[in-house]
């Protein structure tokens, strides 16, 4: 389904050059829900916008289907962490937004199977009596679900997700864990999900990809044993725990190691020796 080849990224030439993500290689499967967990600033968002189309690699391939990827397509659905809904259009507007474009539009307008398609989601996400609400008439977990069934919409053959739940509270975020996991056994789709918990990875996940800081690379590629029937109480099983304490301990191993180099190369200037204090 998708294959990357040696994806690099950099930003800015010459002394100013900045490396953001290390020549990478990974391949998801069809119907694979596939997370990226890492540090800040380790390049799985960048990663993932490449993914989208909507940054342009310094160096690889993307190929969705065998079809190389060069821009946005629909294809692929985007899920940001903000809600990005048009303030001004309701529940059931914002989610049929992307079908009034020009290129998705039939002769006749919007298709009476897109309609379709939009009352099947509005009862899959739970939103059948809010369809003619505003956004600000919403809970933020609510504007998501929103934002997740626009993505949707088309049936796109891959689901990019960008921290999706990242700024909702406690509660809300596990809701949405158990309507992602709903979502993907109707769906089906391939989903790759950036995220920092692990825990929502490794709950949510066929495959969890771990990132080293920037320069970002991956260091394991961590397949998750848990069958696609999943409820909270797996989040308490010694399996569970176990795997989320191996994947922090390579997350926190691979954090030290990059620490320590920086501090080696810091010390190695005579300014550098006057500024660093070793506790």
């Amino acid at each position: 389904m998708i294959t990357v080849h040696k994806l690099e990224k950099h930003y800015g030439e010459g002394a100013q050059r900045v490396l953001a993500l290390t020549p990478t290689d990974f391949n998801v499967g069809p119907g694979e829900f596939v997370s990226l967990v890492g540090p800040s600033g380790c390049g799985k968002t960048t990663c993932l916008f490449m993914l989208a189309g909507l940054e342009q690699p310094s160096a690889g391939t993307i190929r969705v289907n065998g079809v190389t990827v060069h821009g946005p397509g629909k294809d692929r659905g985007m899920v940001f962490q903000n809600y990005t809904l048009y303030p001004w259009l309701t529940v059931r507007e914002n989610i049929r937004f992307s079908q009034t474009l020009r290129a998705n539009r039939t002769n006749r307008g919007v298709d009476d199977s897109v309609e379709y398609r939009i009352n099947i989601l509005l009862h899959l996400m739970g939103l059948e009596d809010f369809a003619d609400a505003l956004p600000r008439q919403l809970s933020g977990g609510m504007q998501q679900r929103v934002a997740i069934a626009r993505a949707l919409l088309p049936k796109p053959e891959v689901l990019l997700m960008d921290e999706p739940f990242g700024a909702l509270d406690a509660q809300t975020r596990e809701e949405m864990q158990e309507l992602l996991l709903q979502i993907n056994r109707v769906e089906r789709t391939t989903t790759i999900f950036v995220t920092h918990d692990v825990e929502e990875a490794i709950y949510l996940s066929n495959r969890v990809l771990v990132f080293s800081p920037r320069p970002g690379a991956i260091i394991a590629d961590v397949n998750i044993p848990f069958g696609a029937e999943r409820t909270s109480d797996l989040k308490v099983e010694p399996a569970f725990i176990g795997l989320k304490q191996t994947v922090k301990q390579l997350l926190n191993k691979h954090g030290q190691r990059n620490r320590l180099s920086q501090l080696d190369r810091l010390t190695q200037s005579s300014v550098g020796k006057a500024k660093v204090k070793f506790i």
